[in-house]
């Protein structure tokens, strides 16, 4: 009778530390600035669990590049008209990234943003605009 039961326990047991795994790997978190700026300065852990957040909670289309700045610090790239955050950057061979995901925000002359879009080269759909 022991027997049979662990035969019954052991793939019931199994399928839930399965799907735990799961459920685990990507979960949405809580944008706060704190979050968004931990890292070492060149990888960033919690980002990708917090973007998604950031982007459905937070108004930042019209915003002006000092309040985003406020908001998510300093940007990893920036020129005239637009900067970006890095979310996720891996490397497959040491010369090519294998994943990248950025967040991009566009600006006007006056420094106001006009666009933000989500970039993820592995998506089905390479941007998503906010």
């Amino acid at each position: 009778m022991i027997k049979r039961s662990y035969l019954i326990i052991k793939p019931l047991l199994f399928c839930l530390v399965l799907f735990m795994m799961l459920t685990g790997c990507h979960k949405v978190q809580k944008f706060t600035t704190e979050k968004w700026d931990s890292g070492d300065g060149l990888n960033f852990p919690i980002r990708n669990s917090i973007v998604d957040d950031l982007l459905q909670n937070h108004k930042l289309k019209g915003l002006k590049y000092r309040q985003i700045t406020h908001l998510l610090r300093y940007p990893q790239y920036m020129d005239s008209t637009r900067f970006n955050y890095e979310i996720i950057r891996t490397y497959t061979h040491m010369r090519k990234p294998d994943h990248i995901k950025n967040l991009i925000f566009y600006m006007d002359k006056n420094s106001v943003i006009t666009k933000v879009e989500l970039y993820d080269n592995q998506a089905e759909v390479k941007s998503k605009y906010f």
